[in-house]
């Protein structure tokens, strides 16, 4: 048994009004030690091919916005082996008016919540011992509240392996170079789900690391490897979405 570690990083924003992005979602990158090396060094490729500085950190919106690069960054990542993604999206035209009142907080917990989920099956799957869960940081997020409600939210759930969480926190993206994969990872979730100026979805991205993102028993990624919110129809009904598992996806 081993110690397994996980990354994870949002992508849009947390607002619910008509203004903001119509998706919110976090990527994360979950594997033990010898994997994380092997993430950590396929970041190091990234930042010297996209001449990143040494004192500055790889940001997905400023080091591979142009199609290009975000296709090198994805074949850069998919090349790794021993990692699990697992992936939350929610679409906010789909929520239920009033679902969460207070505003953004305690839609960022909500999420959050979807995402050390996920984290922890995934660590459970590896076989852990135990499992640290790194967030990303946040500007103007309120740590405590958040963890507040993942311990509320699962301290007593049986189907959540909480007993294998050994570290729960949020880091800056500067610490740890696995944060700065996610980041990536979450703008290959963004491209497959937010239209772009023309209205136009680009999942090709996703699809170069797809055999990274965990599966069940049937090798669908629903909704082990990505959790959809309010509903799984927010992944299976995407045009690009093909799946032959016995659930009919």
């Amino acid at each position: 048994m081993v110690e397994i570690f996980a990354y994870s990083d949002e992508t849009g924003d947390r607002g619910l009004h008509s203004r903001t992005s119509p998706i919110f979602g976090m990527a994360t990158v979950t594997g033990p030690e010898t994997s994380m090396a092997r993430v950590r060094e396929a970041v190091k490729q990234l930042r010297k091919d996209f001449k990143v500085p040494d004192n500055k950190v790889m940001s997905s919106k400023k080091s591979a916005k142009p199609y290009e690069r975000k296709a090198h960054a994805a074949n850069v990542l998919a090349s790794v082996q021993g990692i699990s993604l697992t992936f939350v999206v929610s679409k906010k035209s789909e929520l239920a008016p009033g679902s969460f009142q207070s505003g953004k907080k305690d839609y960022f917990d909500f999420v959050s919540e979807k995402a050390y989920i996920s984290a922890l099956w995934a660590a459970k799957s590896f076989g852990a011992r135990s499992a640290r869960i790194r967030f990303g940081h946040v500007i103007g997020m309120d740590q405590a509240k958040t963890k507040k409600h993942i311990r509320d939210q699962t301290v007593n759930n049986p189907k959540v392996p909480t007993y294998l969480e050994k570290e729960l926190s949020w880091v800056s993206a500067d610490k740890y170079l696995e944060s700065q994969a996610a980041d990536l990872y979450a703008s290959f979730l963004k491209d497959a789900f937010w239209p772009d100026e023309f209205g136009n979805i680009h999942p090709q991205h996703l699809f170069r690391v797809w055999h990274q993102i965990r599966k069940g028993d049937h090798g669908c990624v629903s909704p082990l490897g990505v959790f959809a919110m309010p509903h799984y129809g927010v992944l299976t009904r995407q045009p690009w979405f093909r799946c032959n598992c016995p659930s009919g996806h």
